[in-house]
C-alpha cells in the first residue's frame, strides 16, 4: 500500500492547474468548467407596457442581471462571462469552452402580477434575439395561474427549475422568458440566480 501525496494536479503542456488539494484534504476542481451568478433586482419585467421597467418581447432574454444588482459567485475552468443589454437591463450570456454534457440549475421565487397569466423560463442555446412569437428552446418551467380563488390577487411562486444539456465548445447559453406579463423576482431574501456546470 502506497500513497501518493500532491498538493496540485496540472496538464503536462502548459502547467495549467486542473486539481488543488486543500490542507484538509479536499479537492478544489479549479479546471471544471463552472459560472454561478447572484441577482437581487426587484425591478418588474414583462410585456406589460406600463406597468413594468424593462419592457420586453414576447420571447425574450431575462434582463434582470444588471452591474449594481449581480455578484459573480463562480467563475472558473475557462467559462466566459458577459452580461450585454437589452431593455434597459441586462441579461447573462455564459460562452461554454469545450464539448460537453453541463448541468444547469435556476433558483428564485417570484410574483406573477397579471391574473390568468401563463409564461415559461427556461435557456437559449446560440441565440440571444428577443422574438415577438415562437416558444424557448429549452423550455425548463411553466406557470399557469388557474386557480379563480387566486385571481383576485397577485401570486407568489417558486421558479427553480434545471436541466441537462449537451453543448459543444464555444455554444452559448442566456437564460430566457416566454409570454410574461408583468413578474419580478420579489420574495423573503430577493435572491435569484443560476449555476451552469460541467458534469
Amino acid at each position: 500500500m502506497s500513497t501518493l501525496k500532491v498538493g496540485t494536479i496540472q496538464d503536462h503542456a502548459n502547467s495549467i492547474t486542473a486539481i488543488s488539494i486543500d490542507s484538509g484534504g479536499r479537492p478544489l476542481l479549479s479546471g471544471q468548467p463552472c459560472v454561478a451568478v447572484q441577482c437581487t433586482n426587484t425591478s418588474k419585467f414583462g410585456e406589460d407596457h406600463s406597468n413594468t421597467v424593462y419592457d420586453i418581447s414576447y420571447k425574450a432574454p431575462l434582463p434582470t442581471f444588471t452591474s449594481g444588482t449581480t455578484t459573480t459567485q463562480i467563475n472558473r475552468g475557462g467559462m466566459t462571462l458577459t452580461f450585454p443589454s437589452y431593455a434597459g437591463g441586462n441579461y447573462a450570456k455564459i460562452v461554454v469552452p469545450v464539448t460537453g454534457v453541463y448541468e444547469y440549475h435556476f433558483y428564485g421565487a417570484a410574483r406573477n402580477h397579471v391574473m390568468s397569466d401563463w409564461w415559461t423560463h427556461g435557456l437559449e442555446v446560440n441565440n440571444e434575439t428577443a422574438s415577438g412569437s415562437s416558444s424557448l428552446t429549452h423550455n425548463l418551467w411553466n406557470f399557469q395561474l388557474n386557480n379563480s380563488s387566486d385571481q383576485n390577487d397577485d401570486e407568489y411562486i417558486s421558479v427553480n427549475h434545471c436541466g441537462i444539456i449537451a453543448l459543444d465548445a464555444n455554444d452559448y447559453v442566456v437564460p430566457f422568458v416566454q409570454s410574461v406579463q408583468n413578474v419580478n423576482f420579489d420574495i423573503t431574501n430577493n435572491k435569484h440566480g443560476f449555476i451552469l456546470r460541467q458534469i
